[in-house]
């Protein structure tokens, strides 16, 4: 994760999935911002006797910082070797090979007791799997920071916002004493419900639209297909018209009839006939489906269409996924308005990048009552990183220092930071064993981002997870919950 890669142990996999087939040591990261690695050292009020501490140091960046800005001795904890020595060759070209050292570890077997100061950027479940640690081996006073990432039930001693993200800090009481942070200091403003809930509106806010603005909807002439119709339609999206596919049962809700529930599919990077087979299955069902079928930017018409350039422009992709959130609210606007849908009962399924888009609508939407998520990710700048030839060359197009830019600009709409603030819909998590982009860890850390364990499944197939079987699941989850208002 940022300036640092997370230093995950066998024992989570364990935990979450009962598997060990990997361990996590080629897990990429997403750099730290200048700003943020400042912020986070003033935050802890650095001084020059302190021992710090990172777990998980990925790139070595903020041990360097720690040991340029103020001469101390500084360790990054780190489980990946191509890290540790990119780390160390960073500290020598700075001229604090001395100070800065790098360790090769697992996290959760290295011994903390030295240090006063530890700085974290994990994930929200190993957060928390920390602070029985945290508090066993640090020493009273010891100040925790954290990017991005709380503590659970630890109330913060103080939290900064640094542009969109934010940082908290803590201090170990006393052996005994509540591990809230509040006897550190006076309560900040910027700490608790309302702070978060600030920060939570200011991430909510890339993806706000008008909705009064009219969607211009067109429908073509429905096509029938033995119990279902079939309708190309088209509305006012973030840029443009959006394309789309409208599947309805053959025999209408009749008037005074209850509506039908609804669905919103939306593919990976592709077009929306991804998901016919299944809207047309759910449309002929005991329990009938109006289904939305939703093209990507990349497939939409000649003139609007919009595909991912990171070569071209830095912020381009980020743009691309604001818009296709914003697109995706304007389709269940399009449903809330049919005399045929219950609105009270519209669920969302996306793929890939539409697994993505739902992990963020399930922050911000709270229109929609259940998601299944397909092959999702918890971070899009970890993509880069990926195997796959065209991330590769992608990599080698962009160069060191835009590649840093580009993660920089793409981590603003990564899941991982909308899921902490999950509004409570249910989700069904599919994945296929053998997916060549989402591994088992990056699946982990998706699924334990939300606050409440939700249903996972796995399934012997790759990144399409088009197991037979992931289509019958899916159909059963939306059919109970279609069941519940």
């Amino acid at each position: 994760m940022s300036g640092r890669c997370i230093a995950l142990g066998l024992a989570i996999a364990t935990a979450i999935f009962g598997g060990t087939d990997q361990q996590y040591t080629d897990v990429p990261f997403v750099p730290t911002s200048t700003d943020v690695v400042d912020a986070m050292l003033d935050l802890a009020g650095m001084n020059p006797t302190d021992v710090l501490v990172d777990l998980g140091s990925g790139d070595g960046r903020i041990v360097i910082a720690a040991a340029k800005r103020f001469g101390i001795r500084a360790t990054g904890v780190e489980i990946d070797p191509d890290l540790v020595r990119k780390s160390e060759e960073s500290a020598k070209l700075e001229g604090v090979a001395g100070k800065a050292t790098f360790v090769q570890a697992d996290l959760f077997q290295y011994d903390l007791q030295q240090a006063s100061v530890v700085t974290l950027f994990l994930t929200p479940s190993v957060n928390l799997r920390l602070r029985s640690k945290l508090l066993s081996e640090l020493r009273p006073g010891t100040r925790v920071v954290s990017h991005r990432f709380d503590l659970g039930s630890w109330a913060p001693a103080k939290t900064v916002q640094v542009k969109d993200d934010q940082v908290y800090l803590w201090i170990v009481p006393a052996r005994g004493a509540p591990a809230t942070g509040a006897a550190a200091e006076p309560a900040s403003p910027k700490t608790g419900p309302s702070f978060q809930k600030l920060a939570f509106e200011k991430l909510a806010s890339m993806f706000a639209y008008d909705s009064a603005d009219p969607l211009n909807a067109h429908a073509d002439e429905p096509a029938l297909a033995e119990g279902a119709s079939v309708t190309t339609v088209s509305y006012s999206g973030a840029r443009g018209p959006v394309s789309a596919t409208l599947v309805t049962p053959a025999s209408p809700a009749r008037a005074g009839k209850a509506r039908h529930p609804a669905v919103i599919f939306v593919p990976d990077y592709g077009k929306r006939d991804e998901f016919l087979p299944e809207a047309l299955f759910l449309a002929r069902a005991a329990t009938p489906f109006v289904s939305l079928l939703i093209d990507a930017p990349a497939e939409r018409p000649v003139g609007w269409r919009r595909s991912f350039n990171s070569l071209a422009d830095n912020d381009n992709d980020r743009e691309i996924h604001i818009q296709a959130v914003i697109d995706i609210r304007r389709g269940i606007d399009l449903l809330a308005t049919r005399t045929d849908v219950d609105a009270n009962r519209i669920a969302y399924v996306g793929h890939g990048y539409g697994a993505n888009w739902g992990a963020i609508l399930c922050s911000i939407e709270r229109r929609l009552r259940s998601f299944v998520l397909v092959a999702g990710f918890p971070s899009l700048a970890e993509l880069i990183d990926s195997d796959d030839p065209d991330w590769a060359n992608l990599r080698y197009g962009l160069g060191s220092e835009r590649l840093a830019r580009y993660r920089e600009s793409i981590s603003a709409v990564d899941p991982i930071r909308f899921t902490r603030y999950w509004a409570g819909a249910p989700i069904l998590f599919q994945f296929g064993r053998f997916d060549p982009f989402v591994s088992r860890a990056m699946a982990e850390r998706l699924v334990q981002s939300i606050s409440s364990p939700q249903k996972t499944l796995f399934y012997d197939a790759g990144h399409s997870v088009n197991d037979p079987r992931a289509m019958a699941d899916r159909s059963e989850f939306l059919t109970h919950w279609a069941g519940t208002r």
